[in-house]
């Protein structure tokens, strides 16, 4: 049997060392934009992350590498989806020498909800 033990090793394990650093990255982001700080973005890219509120809450789903980019999806636990309105969707990541950095923020956007 194999016992995981220590912080983080069970998602090295899961996701290797490139998509436990995007995860690791995706949890410092939502804390900023959860206190309405702006997160260290790519040179020259503006990310509009909406409000602090949507943030609360939220945790950093799977990364994958796509076209040489990691994207990773928002799971937004708290409150009810508004219809309509922007919430913490996916984040694109690029990486640069000195480790990732944020290049863009998809939200996602409610179309409907159900009552479970």
């Amino acid at each position: 049997m194999l016992a995981l033990t220590g912080c983080g090793v069970g998602e090295r394990l899961l996701w290797g060392g490139g998509g436990y650093a995007v995860k690791q990255t995706t949890r410092s982001v939502i804390d900023a934009a959860a206190a309405g700080v702006a997160p260290a973005v790519c040179d020259g890219v503006d990310v509009d992350l909406g409000e602090p509120d949507d943030w609360r809450g939220a945790g950093a789903g799977e990364p994958e590498r796509i076209d040489g980019r990691w994207h990773i999806n928002v799971e937004v636990r708290e409150g009810v989806p508004r219809v309509g309105e922007p919430m913490p969707g996916d984040l694109v990541f690029g990486e640069t020498p000195d480790g990732l950095c944020l290049q863009e923020h998809l939200p996602s956007i409610p179309i409907s909800v159900s009552a479970g």
